[in-house]
């Protein structure tokens, strides 16, 4: 009988057990790039918020050793060592931090991609544009990080709330939307086929601006009041708009029915531009301000 594994050994055998078939694993990432991850990652580098936040969902910050300085969220990734900002990362301080993979968006180039091989540092990118790419990515990061079954729970909590929102929504006349991403030397705004897009129209909500030149560019003011949106909609990143008394300002918006009824909403711009777990609260977020009645 003295011979006998104790029940917790044998499972935490079994665990070690699938950990090592599980590994060298061969993947094709996000980018169509085909990686070899050759053991289970104990040192993990984010290029990216929106990987960041979903290397924390799954459990995994401890693994996390280093992050860009635009990585906020949770607060935990903020005591992180940076390897620079979103789009200058700096290769020397990524290999000086010796990560097993860099879990990048789009930030690391080709060149500088190549120099972290040659160190011997994997590189697997995961740029979703997307709900659905979103959810994909996930789940990839959670294969490759042996955290399926973490990735797996966040996964399904995403579909409930997202479902829940839409069934929400499904009835409800739809409401024409401008989203202004900024207002500079020229008006900025997302097109079809953009993540603000699928945003809106799954809040029952209708992007006047679906015949943009592409998925985010310039619209002209013209349309826009041609349009004549009901509810106007940006986020806290656009330092030209703060409140409705910026917009009201404008030549011509004063004949917008958003601008003359007041219906201007200004979105938390970390939640709408990041690409995470958290995207169903941007979903929530646009719902809310599309369909406030509905959402009390």
């Amino acid at each position: 009988a003295g011979c006998t594994p104790k029940t917790e050994n044998i499972g935490e055998a079994l665990t070690q057990t699938s950990n090592t078939e599980k590994y060298p694993l061969e993947l094709t990432d996000g980018a169509g790039n085909k990686v070899t991850i050759d053991k289970k990652p104990e040192r993990i580098i984010s290029a990216a918020p929106s990987n960041t936040e979903i290397l924390f969902g799954l459990g995994l910050g401890d693994k996390v050793v280093g992050v860009t300085s635009y990585c906020d969220y949770p607060i935990e990734a903020k005591s992180k060592p940076q390897i620079g900002d979103l789009f200058t990362p700096n290769v020397e301080k990524i290999i000086e931090l010796q990560p097993d993979i860099v879990i990048n968006s789009w930030s690391i180039n080709d060149e500088m991609k190549k120099q972290l091989e040659e160190a011997g540092i994997k590189v697997v990118t995961y740029a979703p544009e997307s709900i659905s790419q979103v959810i994909d990515a996930i789940e990839k990061i959670g294969n490759l990080t042996d955290s399926d079954s973490e990735a797996k729970k966040i996964v399904e909590e995403m579909k409930r709330k997202q479902n829940e929102i839409v069934e929400k929504v499904k009835d409800v006349e739809k409401t024409k939307v401008f989203y202004e991403i900024e207002y500079s030397s020229a008006l900025w705004t997302a097109g079809a086929d953009s993540f603000i897009d699928e945003l809106i129209t799954l809040s029952g909500g209708e992007n006047i601006a679906k015949d943009a030149k592409g998925s985010y560019s310039e619209y002209s003011v013209e349309a826009l009041i041609e349009k004549n949106p009901d509810i106007y909609i940006s986020n806290t990143f656009n330092a030209a708009l703060k409140d409705i008394s910026d917009v009201k300002m404008r030549p011509g918006y004063e004949n917008i029915a958003a601008i003359k009824n007041n219906k201007v909403e200004i979105l938390d711009g970390n939640i709408l531009s990041r690409p995470s777990q958290r995207v169903v609260e941007a979903l929530e977020l646009m719902a809310k301000a599309i369909h406030p009645e509905i959402f009390k």
